[in-house]
C-alpha cells in the first residue's frame, strides 16, 4: 500500500524539477526587469513619492513622476512639477486613499492603466488628478501622472491665490514654514481643538433637547458611552476646518489617516462600551423574568460582539496605512478550521453552552435528574456545567456531553407523585377487600393535598406474598419536603384503613416464621361485611368507581394536617 504513494510523490517531484529545465530548441527563459528605484509600482506610490519629493523641494526628481517626453522634462519638468505641488496643495478634492496598491491598478471601474485619484478647481477651471500605466524600456510597467493632468497645471496655478485673510497676517507667520507648512497653518489647527470640541458640546446638547421635545425624556445613555461619542464627533469637526485653510496635501494626507485612526480607536470603543451598556441593561430586564441562565447567554453575546468589533477595527487601521489584510483575512479562516480540529472537544463545549442557554431547558436553581444523578443547578458557563447532588458533592459535567443527555427537570413539575403498591393477606374475603379499596378511595379523594381527578386504588393481582393493591395519585405541591410529608400521611392512613377492615398486610410467601398466629377478629370482618351488605342494599356499591357527587362531596373531608399534630387548624367552636 506504501508503493503507490512513493511512486506518485517521485514522479511529482520529477515534474517539478524538470520544469525548472528549458526544452531543448525552446531557448533561455527571458530575463527579469530589474525594479524602479523611484517605486512608480503602483498609483497610489507614484502620487505619494511625488508629493514627498516636491515637498522636499526637490522638483528636478519629482518631475520623474510626470508623463513628459525627455526634452520636456529637461526643458521645464522641475517648474511643472513646483506648479503641481501648489496646485494640489491649494485646489485638489478627492482622496489617495482610492488610488489603487496593486500593479496592475484597479480593475472594477473598466478602465484599464489608467486611475482617476480627484478632481482640481481653481476659478472657473475644472481637471481630473489622472495617473496612467506606460511601458518604460528599462524597468517595465510604471504608473506616471497623465499628460493630460499635467497640461493643465499653468493655467490652474495661474487661478491659485492665498486666501485673502492671510495677507494681513504678520509676515513671520506668513514667511516662517515648519515641514513646508507655515506657521499661521500649524497656530490654525492647534487653536481649533477646543472651538471643535466645543463644538460638539454643543451640538450634542441640542439634539438631547430635541429628542426630549420630541419623545417627552432625555436620551438615556450614560456618561461612559456619551464621552467617546463626544470624542469622535469632536475629530469629525476638526477635520472638517482642517480642510479648508489649506494645507499641503501631503501633510494633509497623512494627518487625515491619523485622525482617521484616532476616529476608528474612538468608534471602537464607544461600541465596546455601548455592548457593555446595553448588556447590563438586558440583563437587568431579563434576569428577573427569565432566569438567571440568560445572563450568561447575554455575556457570551457581548462577548463574540466584541471580539467582532476588535477585528474590524484593526482591519480598517491596517487598510488606513496601506497593509494588504485580504491574505490575513484568508488566514483567519483557515487558522480557525485548524483550531476547530485540534480544539474539537472545547469548540463541542462551547457550542453545547451556547445550545443549552438558547433552549432554556435549565436554569441555575433547577433540580434536574440525569444519568441516575440528581442535584441542583449551582452554575451554567460556556464549557460546563455544576450541579450539587443530593448528597453536597459536586459534579461537573461538560455542555457538550449534557447536550445529548437526557434530562429530567424536577422545578418544571407542578405536582408529585405519590405511587404505592402494597401486599395484604390472603385471609382477606372479597368483602373486606371492597371495604378496603372504597375506604381507600375516600382517603384520596377527601384528602386537600391531594388531586381528585386520577387519583385511584386498584385490586392488582395475587403473588405468592398475598394480594396486591396499588395506590396512584398525585400530590399537590413542588416542595419534596412538603411532599414527604403528604406521602408520609397518607401511608400512615393507609394502615390505618387497612387495620380498620379487618385484615393485615401480608408476609412474604416464601418466609418462614414460628410463632403464634394472630388471626384478624371476627367481629371486624363481621363488620366489613355488614358494611358492604348494606351498600349493596341502598345501591351505593362504589366499584368500579364512587359516584360523582359523592366524589364532590367527599373533597377535603379528610383533616390534614391530622388532629393532634402541630400544625393542625384548631376546628371553629360552634355556636
Amino acid at each position: 500500500m506504501t508503493v503507490l504513494p512513493r511512486a506518485a510523490g517521485a514522479l511529482l517531484f520529477a515534474c517539478l524539477l524538470q520544469a525548472q529545465i528549458p526544452l531543448p530548441g525552446l531557448g533561455e527563459p527571458a530575463a527579469a526587469k530589474p525594479s524602479d528605484p523611484l517605486g512608480r509600482d503602483t498609483p497610489r506610490a507614484t502620487a505619494l513619492r511625488f508629493m514627498q519629493a516636491a515637498q522636499a523641494g526637490k522638483f528636478s526628481a519629482a518631475s520623474q513622476y510626470l508623463q513628459l517626453s525627455d526634452a520636456e522634462r529637461q526643458a521645464r519638468g522641475a517648474r511643472l512639477a513646483s506648479e503641481l505641488r501648489v496646485v494640489l496643495d491649494k485646489t485638489f478634492s478627492g482622496s489617495l486613499e482610492t488610488l489603487s496598491n496593486r500593479a496592475e491598478g484597479s480593475i472594477e471601474d473598466g478602465r484599464p492603466d489608467q486611475e482617476r485619484a480627484g478632481q482640481f478647481t481653481a476659478g472657473d477651471r475644472e481637471a481630473d488628478f489622472i495617473l496612467v500605466r506606460v511601458l518604460h524600456p528599462t524597468y517595465g510597467q510604471i504608473w506616471l501622472i497623465a499628460n493630460e493632468t499635467v497640461r493643465q497645471v499653468p493655467a490652474l496655478y495661474a487661478e491659485v491665490g492665498p486666501p485673502a485673510f492671510v495677507e494681513r497676517l504678520p509676515s513671520w507667520m506668513t514667511e516662517r514654514h515648519i515641514w513646508s507648512m507655515a506657521l499661521w497653518q500649524w497656530i490654525a489647527i492647534a487653536l481649533a481643538i477646543l472651538p471643535a470640541i466645543a463644538a460638539a458640546w454643543v451640538q450634542l446638547w441640542l439634539f438631547g433637547a430635541l429628542w426630549k421635545l420630541v419623545t417627552g425624556q432625555r436620551p438615556v445613555l450614560p456618561v461612559r458611552v456619551s464621552r467617546p461619542l463626544w470624542a469622535v464627533y469632536s475629530l469629525v469637526l476638526h477635520l472638517a476646518f482642517f480642510s479648508q485653510i489649506g494645507v499641503p496635501l501631503l501633510f494633509r494626507f497623512y494627518y487625515q489617516r491619523l485622525i482617521a485612526m484616532a476616529m476608528f480607536a474612538g468608534i471602537g470603543v464607544l461600541l465596546w462600551r455601548f455592548i457593555d451598556w446595553s448588556g447590563d441593561r438586558m440583563k437587568a430586564r431579563s434576569v428577573a423574568r427569565l432566569g438567571a441562565s440568560v445572563e450568561a447567554a447575554i455575556l457570551l453575546g457581548g462577548r463574540v460582539l466584541k471580539a467582532i468589533v476588535f477585528v474590524v477595527i484593526v482591519i480598517a487601521i491596517l487598510n488606513l496605512w496601506g497593509v494588504q489584510t485580504g491574505a490575513a483575512v484568508a488566514g483567519l479562516g483557515i487558522g480557525g478550521l485548524a483550531i476547530a480540529f485540534g480544539a474539537q472537544k472545547t469548540v463541542e463545549n462551547f457550542i453545547g453552552g451556547v445550545s443549552v442557554l438558547s433552549d432554556d431547558v435549565i436554569r441555575v436553581g433547577d433540580t434536574i435528574r440525569f444519568g441516575g444523578v440528581t442535584g441542583n443547578i449551582e452554575d451554567i458557563s460556556l464549557r460546563s456545567t455544576r450541579v450539587r447532588t443530593v448528597e453536597h458533592t459536586l459534579v461537573t459535567i461538560p455542555n457538550g456531553t449534557l447536550a445529548t443527555m437526557n434530562l429530567e427537570n424536577l422545578t418544571a413539575r407542578g405536582k408529585i407523585l405519590f405511587q404505592s403498591t402494597m401486599n395484604v393477606r390472603y385471609e382477606t374475603t372479597p368483602e373486606q377487600m371492597r371495604y378496603l379499596l372504597a375506604e381507600l378511595r375516600k382517603l384520596l379523594h377527601s384528602h386537600p393535598m391531594v388531586e381528585s381527578p386520577g387519583c385511584r386504588a386498584r385490586l392488582a393481582g395475587f403473588t405468592d406474598a398475598g394480594l396486591i393493591i396499588e395506590v396512584f395519585a398525585f400530590v399537590l405541591t413542588t416542595d419534596f419536603a412538603q411532599y414527604l410529608a403528604v406521602r408520609e400521611d397518607l401511608l400512615l392512613r393507609t394502615m390505618d384503613v387497612i387495620s380498620d377492615a379487618g385484615t393485615a398486610f401480608a408476609f412474604p410467601g416464601r418466609t418462614l416464621y414460628v410463632g403464634r398466629d394472630v388471626r384478624p377478629a371476627p367481629e371486624d370482618a363481621g363488620r366489613a361485611a355488614a358494611a358492604v351488605a348494606g351498600w349493596r342494599q341502598s345501591g351505593k356499591l362504589p366499584f368500579p368507581d364512587f359516584p360523582e357527587e359523592e366524589m364532590v362531596g367527599l373533597r377535603d373531608r379528610t383533616m390534614y394536617p391530622p388532629a393532634g399534630s402541630p400544625l393542625a387548624t384548631p376546628p371553629v367552636p360552634a355556636d
